[in-house]
């Protein structure tokens, strides 16, 4: 077996010139002896490795949120109370207040010198005032007007209206109640209005 060949220095140095421009391909080198060989020099420099960077991370800042507005209670609505309707004027009587009242003895002459409040029927308040003095109370209603008497023993009404062209008030109703007793006449009634009313005749 013939031994290979040694290339001389400047051969060798001639063929890795030539592989670094033509890379792995085999190159024809000629001899001294003018034979040729072929020699195949790989080229080993690698490409420099490439290296991946990474997109740096994106940082999430978080968005700053408004703390929500709390709408403050409203306040309480405070609803008048309805003003309590205005005492009627002239309030009927209460019995046990009527019954508190005075209540003089009288006698039978008194009982019969006194009017039949009947007969007061179509007669003036000056008549009525004569004969009965100043009403308890008096209450108007239009067009009417009413006198009320109060005495222990009974409490006598008369109510007026206005009559006539001239519409002069005249009594054009009377009325009378007991006050502790199943019943009372006029007369009776009248006596004791007329012994507690003052400015009688």
């Amino acid at each position: 077996m013939t031994p290979p060949r040694l290339l001389p220095a400047a051969a060798v140095a001639a063929v890795l010139a030539l592989a670094a421009c033509t890379g792995d391909r085999p190159v024809r080198v000629l001899q001294a002896d003018g034979t040729e060989v072929l020699v195949s020099v790989a080229n080993r420099s690698a490409s420099p490795a490439r290296t991946s960077t990474a997109a740096p991370a994106v940082r999430e800042t978080p968005v700053p949120v408004a703390p929500a507005r709390t709408q403050p209670a409203p306040e309480p609505v405070t609803t008048p109370a309805a003003a309590a309707p205005a005492e009627a004027a002239s309030p009927a009587p209460r019995e046990e207040q009527v019954a508190a009242l005075p209540r003089p003895v009288l006698d039978a002459k008194a009982i019969a010198a006194a009017p039949d409040p009947a007969g007061f029927v179509g007669k003036a308040p000056a008549v009525v005032q004569t004969a009965f003095g100043d009403a308890t109370l008096r209450r108007r209603e239009p067009p009417a007007e009413v006198w009320q008497y109060r005495t222990g023993a009974c409490v006598l009404d008369l109510v007026f209206y206005p009559e006539g062209t001239a519409g002069a008030l005249q009594v054009a109703h009377v009325a009378l109640r007991p006050v502790d007793a199943p019943a009372i006449d006029g007369k009776t009634c009248a006596a004791h209005v007329r012994a507690r009313t003052p400015g009688r005749d």
